[in-house]
């Protein structure tokens, strides 16, 4: 029963992986779009067309990372190097998308802060982590509330993390 539950899994997350990958180039089709645009009527749909393809394509990014990270808690440890690699892929590609995303902020980047916490659980990697967290920062300002303020305390990130259900914390954990 595990062994099927397994494979379906890893089905699930090949399925999810193709889905990304032709959504990546809706995206990419739609920033050549709107760079090619010379009219203004046509730069501003071509503009609204772009901010949804990459919307899209963030919200695959995070699916793909979630099932990732599912997939890695559920498989034995000697079977993940596989899937640890794909995840370091998954969360540098959502840097990128957060780097190319910061002239739509704050109105058509409300994703980014999902993708940004998925992508920092997903990865073991710890600059990639920290650069994620540099990136959650100036992204939080833009959704100001106190639950995103206190950037100065050890541990925000991964207690925001936590709170959202993304992680269970191991027994070294202590905010």
């Amino acid at each position: 029963m595990y062994e099927r539950n397994l494979a379906q899994a890893h089905e699930s997350n090949s399925t999810v992986l193709t889905v990304v990958h032709g959504l990546r180039k809706t995206y990419d089709d739609s920033a050549k779009q709107c760079q090619e645009s010379d009219k203004p009527k046509d730069w501003t749909l071509n503009r609204m067309l772009y901010a949804n393809a990459q919307r899209m394509y963030g919200i695959g990014l995070f699916a793909a990372c979630y099932t990732n990270a599912l997939l890695r808690t559920l498989s034995p440890p000697d079977t993940c190097l596989e899937l640890r690699e794909s995840a370091r892929v998954l969360a540098l590609e959502i840097v990128k998308l957060a780097e190319e995303a910061m002239p739509l902020r704050p109105m058509a980047t409300a994703f980014v802060l999902l993708c940004l916490l998925v992508a920092w659980a997903c990865t073991t990697d710890v600059a990639l982590q920290s650069q994620i967290e540099d990136l959650y920062k100036q992204y939080s300002c833009d959704h100001a509330n106190e639950r995103h303020a206190p950037w100065d305390k050890d541990g925000y990130m991964t207690q925001c993390i936590l709170d959202s259900g993304l992680m269970v914390p191991d027994s070294s954990y202590s905010p």
